[in-house]
């Protein structure tokens, strides 16, 4: 038990496994279960974030006045990994949506959980980290998604030049495809710019809190 926090460290939880591989294996059995109970026609909304492959610089040193560690788990591994280098970005992320594909499932998008305000880092040899991963996958091909529960405005700018692309009798638009009659609205419809709203993009920039 962490003095500080009062934390219990459980030597078999997830996220003390020696390697990333195993740390995966072990994801990947949690979701098989989620799996298992999910509807047939439901999703899965991962997040998860990424790590390095430690220098082995800290060796076995521990803080003496936190000697469970700050937040009551062990020591951070910092040994070589096979296959990976000293600072190597493991990629996590991947590997994990990599093995639920594997598994079963139907790995359908990849999302950027863009942060304005991360986390900040001391580094001087690569950028800050400022987002993370978040994954969609599904048990079937043909699941629920609420399409229209999560358009995305658009912008004034946007229909103003989607008005002057439909409604135009230029020279250049009165071409086969339109009957020669030009772009008109009523027969573009939303084809281009939907007033009711765009596709939901896949960079979401929320901040941490």
């Amino acid at each position: 038990v962490c003095r500080k926090c009062g934390a219990i460290r459980i030597d078999a939880q997830i996220g003390l496994e020696v390697t990333p591989d195993a740390y995966i294996a072990n994801l990947v059995e949690v979701f098989r279960e989620c799996k298992r109970i999910l509807r047939d026609d439901g999703t899965l909304w991962v997040n998860i974030g990424d790590s390095y492959c430690g220098t082995g610089d800290k060796g076995e040193w521990t803080d003496p006045k936190y000697t469970d560690g700050r937040n009551g788990q062990k020591v951070a591994l910092n040994k070589k990994i096979d296959g990976l280098k000293s600072k190597d970005l493991i990629g996590i992320p991947w590997m994990l949506a990599f093995a639920l594909r594997t598994d079963g499932w139907y790995l359908r998008q990849d999302i950027i959980w863009a942060k304005p305000n991360p986390m900040p880092e001391s580094v001087k040899d690569r950028c800050t980290k400022s987002h993370e991963y978040i994954f969609l996958l599904s048990k079937s091909a043909k699941y629920y998604y609420d399409n229209e529960a999560v358009k995305e405005p658009v912008s004034d700018v946007s229909m103003k030049r989607a008005e002057y692309g439909w409604n135009c009798d230029r020279p250049s638009t009165k071409n086969g495809s339109m009957g020669g009659e030009g772009i008109h609205t009523e027969k573009m419809g939303s084809r281009f710019v939907d007033p009711a709203g765009r596709n939901k993009r896949d960079v979401w920039t929320v901040t941490t809190k």
